[in-house]
């Protein structure tokens, strides 16, 4: 877990520290598909000129192609560069026909590693060692990390402390904006996932089959 500060510093000394805006990239045109639907690429566009994420300096970027795309039009948007970052990627073994089978277990033990999957635990490590390692370069700046929705969830529960991860799972939605202030080796909330610039948001309640969201809403 991060180091937390669970409210900001209003405090009058002056820390300098970095704004990480957390991005969830587009929505594709299904579950395994890898390419970003029209209205997913639309929805990336109305996140950069909604102006909930300014002064981006810099865009880190999961490896995989939804990310990826997102991050081009951000860029676009923002005007910043752009870092593909490994750390960033989504669980490994999502993609795998047997990841949403699995998926209810290994949200109840955050242990549970099916068929060489990683486990939740091994994924928060994992990204709370990537976040330190990166915000650190960007004392004074603003930043934005592009990732899936599950990994998004996993950084908001590092950093609030809130482990209700299947719920806050099915709410979030895809090109949803959430920003993090880091500060020394401490972490604190300025602004949880955020969707409310899109028209017609799409969560992962609308995309996940009904009996899994059965399942998860009874964790």
């Amino acid at each position: 877990m991060f180091d937390l500060i669970q409210e900001r510093d209003t405090g009058k000394k002056l820390v300098p520290k970095t704004m990480v805006y957390v991005i969830t990239h587009g929505a594709c045109d299904s579950l395994e598909s890898k390419n970003l639907s029209e209205e997913g690429k639309q929805a990336i566009q109305d996140l950069a000129r909604s102006r909930i994420a300014v002064g981006v300096r810099k865009i880190y970027t999961a490896p995989d192609q939804p990310s990826m795309k997102s991050a081009q039009i951000l860029k676009t948007e923002f005007m910043a560069k752009i870092e593909v970052s490994d750390c960033l990627m989504d669980l490994k073994g999502s993609r795998e026909e047997k990841f949403l089978s699995e998926i209810t277990k290994m949200l109840e033990d955050f242990d549970h590693s099916p068929n060489k999957m990683e486990s939740i635990n091994n994924a928060s490590r994992r990204l709370t060692e990537c976040a330190n390692k990166i915000a650190p370069k960007h004392i004074g700046d603003s930043i934005a990390f592009v990732t899936s929705p599950l990994i998004s969830t996993l950084f908001h529960a590092q950093v609030t402390g809130n482990f209700s991860i299947a719920s806050q799972w099915l709410m979030n939605s895809y090109a949803s904006c959430a920003a993090y202030e880091f500060s020394g080796k401490s972490w604190s909330l300025v602004m949880s996932p955020d969707y409310s610039f899109l028209i017609e948001p799409v969560t992962m309640r609308d995309v996940l089959p009904d009996d899994i969201i059965k399942q998860l809403s009874e964790l």
